[in-house]
């Protein structure tokens, strides 16, 4: 992550073990944990956009809970 690009703040929700595992490995590492979300992030959108990991789309208007 470059210094010279701008940087934002944002909210996700994630499940409890995907933020214990991104910890985990941040501590590993000896990383910051936004350093290591911003290179796995960027991987996947980079795999997701040339192809190299396709997504399945599923068409849902509305989904109806009882």
């Amino acid at each position: 992550m470059s210094e010279r690009e701008p940087h934002t703040s944002r909210t996700w929700t994630v499940t409890e073990r995907t933020a214990e595992r991104i910890k985990a490995l941040a501590t590993e590492t000896e990383a910051w944990d936004s350093h290591l979300v911003e290179m796995i992030l960027r991987r996947g959108l980079d795999a997701i956009e040339s192809g190299q990991w396709p997504l399945r789309k599923v068409p849902v208007k509305f989904e109806i809970h009882w």
